[in-house]
């Protein structure tokens, strides 16, 4: 098993530095088979000074492309949490395998960004139930580490939840990391795709399997 690791403050934002980490990250991923786990570990502490850089339509759609290609990668995702966390790090943990945080951990969408979510809403509510969702995203509610794990929005807590990832990991079954991708994608399109649309793909992915042996 080889992982890589790529760290965040909770309460980062999103910039055009941000989404070319995550564009090389990817880059690194699909171009090195044997990394077959991703760490995004997310902290508290202040975000980096943005500079005068603005928000707009355009950097968002770069920022949905990119977790996007996150969310394509052939890699077990884990999400780490300490602390404050926003609307980066919900954006991650929403697409992630395994979501691991500290009891100090606290979710909530700070400032404007409760009217930029983007797709976040569309991932949580296939997700969670829906009263999470509204508090969470829709009235801008905090959530405490004991509320995400009721919510589903952790899976785990834990004072050292990067230690807990590796041992769930080093649990899982082996052929859990064979083309985790595809089930990943089946399992998060399952609530709004047809049974005719999914077969297609899980058949394709179940042969690629059986003819590897």
């Amino acid at each position: 098993m080889e992982r890589l690791t790529i760290n965040f403050t909770g309460s980062a934002a999103i910039t055009s530095d941000m989404i070319e980490q995550l564009n090389q990250l990817c880059a690194q991923v699909e171009n090195t088979p044997a990394i077959d786990q991703v760490l995004f570990a997310f902290a508290g502490g202040a975000a980096p000074a943005q500079g005068t850089e603005s928000m707009d339509v355009g950097l968002l759609h770069k920022w949905e492309k990119a977790l996007r290609r996150v969310e394509n990668l052939n890699a077990l995702l884990i999400a780490t949490t300490d602390g404050e966390c926003g609307l980066v790090a919900l954006s991650i943990i929403a697409i992630a395998d395994l979501r691991l945080g500290t009891p100090d951990s606290t979710f909530a969408l700070r400032g404007k960004d409760i009217t930029l979510p983007g797709m976040l809403i569309h991932r949580l509510t296939n997700q969670l139930a829906a009263n999470w969702v509204r508090l969470l995203l829709v009235l801008g509610n905090t959530l405490c580490a004991e509320e995400a794990l009721a919510s589903g929005l952790l899976d785990r807590t834990s004072t050292q939840p990067a230690a807990l990832a590796e041992d769930l990991a080093m649990g899982m079954n082996p052929h859990a990391f064979t083309d985790i991708r595809v089930r990943r994608k089946l399992m998060l399109e399952a609530c709004h795709t047809s049974y005719e649309d999914t077969i297609g793909l899980s058949l394709s992915a179940s042969d690629r399997t059986l003819r590897q042996g």
